[in-house]
């Protein structure tokens, strides 16, 4: 099933064709009505993926009929006073499909339609795109409220590769992604954002990360980077100190080129650079696994797109974006902010 279109228009002045969700021999028996937006979904599997339709749809309080549409189920939306949306139940057969103070919405409808349609195609395992940082956002805000968190997590690692644009939004939107990821328990998205949060090397941006424990994570992570430098300067100085002056000039030589004097966190001296360039001159294998990338969603975006990451990252190339960055970080599933064994 494709996604619908996202459009700056916030109302929905058209009619609109119902998106059906079709499975062999089941029929829809539910309709969920998003403001001008039908869905026609199984409650089997709202039920199963959803514990907020595994709890709601079949409460006491309501009289489950099969009304004059044929669907056993109706929910549509309602406008709460404080300007947010959400499904309930439609009532009475003469009152389905009513959509109550949906002018009350001063948000984008078609924001919030393409990001529900993403929550369902989830829960049914099916493929879809993520157009923006901001659409995967409202969908997760949207999965979390319909309890359904897991599926969507599930569902966006395929997802990753067929979305460049959305790759390519990460960079600069990490501190929020990172957020959603913790939300979405998504290792893949968690791992890519506290990579990119570790540079630059010289004014790392998890710096400005305001939750105290996702801070101290980050600080960890990038203090385990840290050691890794230390241990690979460490190893070199060992070296070159019993050569002879010649290597010892070359590498102060590289150092001035990379930026200035050397310490840990020389703000004008750009560690990455140096180790890129130290690299091919004797010794340099010291420094490969500091300059090793480990990210993984830049370069599933393949080559179709022209933003920054429509080839892989080559950290510490001069004059490349990410000249004053390593990408080398790893972290452990037992590191990861939650329970990777829990079952929710």
């Amino acid at each position: 099933m494709s996604q619908l279109p996202e459009t700056s228009s916030t109302s929905t002045s058209s009619a609109r064709e119902p998106v059906k969700f079709l499975m062999p021999d089941f029929t829809p028996d539910t309709r969920l009505r998003v403001f001008g937006q039908d869905f026609h979904v199984h409650s089997s599997y709202l039920k199963l993926h959803s514990a907020f339709f595994r709890k709601f749809l079949d409460s006491p309080e309501k009289e489950i009929v099969a009304t004059s549409s044929g669907f056993r189920y109706e929910w549509v939306t309602k406008v709460d006073e404080d300007g947010t949306w959400s499904l309930v139940w439609a009532g009475s057969a003469e009152k389905s499909g009513t959509v109550s103070d949906v002018g009350k919405f001063t948000g984008n409808q078609n924001a919030e339609i393409s990001a529900f349609t993403i929550v369902i195609q989830a829960i049914y395992n099916w493929r879809f795109i993520i157009k923006s940082r901001a659409q995967l956002c409202l969908a997760t805000e949207l999965a979390d409220y319909y309890c359904t968190l897991p599926s969507l997590s599930k569902s966006l690692d395929g997802a990753f590769g067929r979305s460049p644009a959305f790759c390519d939004g990460i960079f600069g939107n990490e501190i929020e992604l990172l957020e959603t990821a913790v939300k979405l328990r998504n290792a893949v998205l968690y791992r890519e954002c506290m990579t990119l949060l570790m540079g630059p090397w010289s004014k790392p941006k998890y710096l400005m990360i305001k939750d105290k424990k996702l801070k101290q994570l980050a600080a960890l992570a990038h203090h385990s980077i840290c050691h890794d430098v230390i241990i690979s300067q460490n190893r070199l100085f060992r070296n070159i100190i019993c050569r002879s002056g010649e290597a010892v000039n070359l590498y102060r030589e590289l150092e001035r080129e990379a930026g200035g004097h050397q310490t840990l966190h020389n703000t004008s001296l750009r560690l990455p650079r140096l180790c890129r360039q130290l690299i091919n001159k004797p010794y340099g294998e010291m420094f490969e696994s500091l300059l090793t990338n480990n990210l993984t969603l830049f370069p599933a975006a393949g080559k179709a797109v022209c933003g920054p990451f429509s080839d892989q990252a080559q950290p510490g190339v001069r004059g490349y974006w990410c000249e004053d960055y390593f990408f080398c970080l790893e972290i452990e599933d037992d590191d990861l902010p939650w329970d990777v064994n829990e079952q929710d």
